[in-house]
């Protein structure tokens, strides 16, 4: 219902995505440039995060949900 409403007032909702990213002082509008340069952020973020975790710690008494690898 709402969404006939909303076509039939005019205020549907247009999301256009990213256009263009600024990488390296420069900006693009290239849609794999923009994904591959979010890519590797996050895998870069990630891989910081399991590095900062301490494997083969046994003692969980302080942490009920420890990280399994």
């Amino acid at each position: 219902m709402w969404k006939i409403i909303k076509t039939e007032t005019g205020k549907t909702k247009h999301n256009l995505g990213i256009q263009s990213l600024k990488i390296n002082n420069m900006v693009t509008d290239n849609h794999v440039m923009i994904a591959n340069t979010f890519n590797k952020y996050f895998i870069s973020v990630t891989d910081s995060i399991i590095s900062s975790v301490k494997i083969g710690n046994t003692n969980h008494a302080n942490n009920p949900n420890p990280i399994k690898y």
